[in-house]
């Protein structure tokens, strides 16, 4: 693995962070998260595990069908750490 491979024992991201990230609002995070997105409670603050992130809107990703258009346009993918994130 390459060293900007988020790895499971140690990324957690803020909501700020995640929302960039992930090019969203924080709001709309907020709404992913009351539907099951999946975070820890660190007293008041949030902390969300990029990979368990990443797998979870993976899981809930809507493929167009052979019916419907297939460009790329519809489908958003997103492949690439947070920047600034990298594990030695």
């Amino acid at each position: 693995m390459n060293g900007n491979s988020p790895q499971r024992t140690g990324l957690w991201l803020t909501e700020h962070e995640l929302a960039r990230h992930l090019n969203i609002s924080v709001r709309h995070l907020m709404n992913l998260r009351k539907a099951g997105l999946p975070h820890i409670h660190l007293g008041v603050s949030i902390r969300y595990d990029f990979l368990e992130v990443m797998a979870y809107l993976r899981d809930r990703r809507i493929v167009p069908s052979k019916n419907q258009s297939s460009t790329t346009d519809s489908v958003a993918t997103v492949t690439n750490p947070p920047i600034g994130k990298q594990q030695s």
